[in-house]
């Protein structure tokens, strides 16, 4: 093996392992932001609900009572599809920087591969160049088609659970609305 190939063969560990520290970086990025979002969802509602207990202890009678708890009751669904769009912000943020760093780390192997491949052929003297060159080209073309075919599958799946959850989203803030304004009535007979 020659210097050049060892030297081509040592940058292409050197960027696996870059790649591989970017992508853990970004996920333990990811999961440090839910952590967070975990963290502060619990203390919010610990808060709230010591307030809305001592609320509830205050009340004089089942009128003010059930008003009480009406209204606690009422900003749940709002409050759980605000923590929902937060988690779907989160994955869907980790998982765009999790794809710049794939595509990143092909391009980086693409090159490289190619780099090596031209190098050994060149050291071939029997090597009829126009041959391996189209081989390589359309190797490499095919691979380039396969990445491209997955990161947008990727994307549309994305798009598609934030559709899905926009649709969950309206239809949980309606059927909250309808529930509140039942319970409103509810508490006034």
């Amino acid at each position: 093996m020659d210097q050049s190939s060892s030297k081509q063969i040592t940058e292409a560990q050197t960027a696996h392992v870059d790649a591989f520290m970017g992508l853990a970086n970004t996920t333990i990025e990811g999961f440090e932001k839910l952590l967070v979002l975990n963290f502060q969802t619990v203390k919010t509602a610990l808060a709230e609900t010591h307030e809305e207990a001592q609320k509830v202890l205050s009340a004089k009678d089942t009128q003010e009572l059930l008003t009480v708890e009406s209204d606690w009751l009422r900003p749940v669904p709002d409050k759980m599809l605000s923590y929902q769009r937060h988690l779907c912000q989160i994955a869907t943020d980790t998982q765009a920087r999790l794809g710049e760093v794939a595509v990143a780390q092909y391009e980086a192997s693409k090159h490289n591969m190619t780099d090596f491949i031209k190098g050994a052929a060149s050291a071939v003297v029997a090597w009829d160049a126009g041959t391996s060159d189209a081989g390589l080209r359309a190797a490499i073309e095919t691979t380039d088609l396969l990445f491209e075919s997955m990161r947008k599958a990727a994307k549309q799946m994305a798009q598609a659970a934030e559709s899905s959850l926009e649709a969950a989203s309206d239809a949980v803030a309606n059927a909250s609305q309808s529930s509140g304004e039942r319970s409103l009535q509810e508490a006034a007979q």
